[in-house]
């Protein structure tokens, strides 16, 4: 695993057990957390003996660190960052100030990573892929979503035009608007739930994006059969990383940002890997089909 570097503060929060079966893994985490904190100076660990989980869970922990910070690299229990994550935000820190469309910085570069294309410097996202990244207090506070909020959104006269906003984030890709079209309308309509595609609708509709480094920082290990929720591996989360900062992969780390953005030159890509693969959007198609041949058949019945 990796080391986090002595000077910085760690923050770390354990849930409570989901069920009973579970109470014995906890055990054993919140054991681990509490023999790292011993490790080393400067930890600070909330236990939780509820389950939040993580729709609730991880924006309630956020929170707890900004009540303490102005700033913070987060990271889920199954993101293992690169040693060169923390100089690489260090790094880009000053450009994130003077940049008032970023709102953080995300250490992932799914594209780089599988070789495709290669970048000369950080530059602008507007995909945080939030299994690592960074932001400040200020812009938690703006973009922090909660199922309240969704809900009196959705039921303002002067809601946002979902489709507009995703016509103007995906330029001419019809295949993702209506991805994304169909997981913010989920959203808005209380069918489901999920924090992360919350913070992605409040991110677009502020009109901010991330700042992404030129090369993968961080790996997911979480997704295989030891799993809770994400039993099936995901090759999009279990990409390797840069992590010496001699691999000519990463010499582009501590250039200037590129405030130029286009969707084309990164985000496409992205979304066409990460999102809509062809082999998905085709069950997708395949799903699709099938509701709006029920429907019509009920319609008939």
């Amino acid at each position: 695993m990796v080391e986090i570097p002595n000077d910085r503060s760690v923050y770390i929060v354990v849930d409570g057990p989901k069920a009973e079966s579970h109470e014995s893994d906890v055990r054993i985490t919140r054991g681990l957390v509490e023999a790292f904190a011993a490790s080393r100076r400067d930890v600070d660990i909330l236990i939780r003996d509820d389950n939040l989980g993580g729709p609730l869970g991880i924006p309630a922990a956020i929170d707890w660190v900004f009540e303490r910070e102005d700033q913070a690299l987060i990271l889920e229990e199954d993101c293992v960052p690169s040693p060169l994550s923390f100089p690489f935000v260090d790094n880009i820190l000053p450009s994130l100030a003077k940049c008032p469309s970023a709102a953080g910085v995300t250490l992932n570069n799914c594209v780089a990573a599988r070789d495709i294309k290669n970048y000369s410097a950080p530059f602008l996202s507007i995909f945080t892929h939030n299994w690592g990244w960074m932001t400040s207090r200020k812009c938690w506070e703006l973009l922090r979503p909660d199922p309240q909020s969704i809900g009196a959104m959705s039921s303002s006269k002067t809601g946002p035009d979902v489709r507009a906003v995703l016509a103007t984030m995906f330029p001419g890709d019809l295949t993702a608007q209506h991805y994304w079209k169909t997981i913010f309308e989920s959203l808005l309509r209380g069918e489901s739930y999920h924090w992360d595609y919350a913070y992605s609708m409040n991110l677009w509709l502020a009109g901010l994006k991330f700042i992404a480094p030129p090369c993968n920082l961080v790996t997911n290990i979480g997704f295989d059969e030891r799993s809770q929720n994400c039993k099936s591996k995901s090759p999009n989360h279990l990409l390797p990383f840069i992590s010496n900062a001699s691999d000519g992969s990463a010499s582009g780390l501590f250039h200037a940002l590129d405030e130029n953005y286009s969707y084309k030159v990164f985000d496409k890509l992205n979304q066409a890997i990460v999102f809509t693969p062809p082999a998905s959007s085709m069950a997708r198609s395949r799903q699709f089909l099938s509701r709006g041949l029920r429907r019509l058949v009920t319609s008939f019945s």
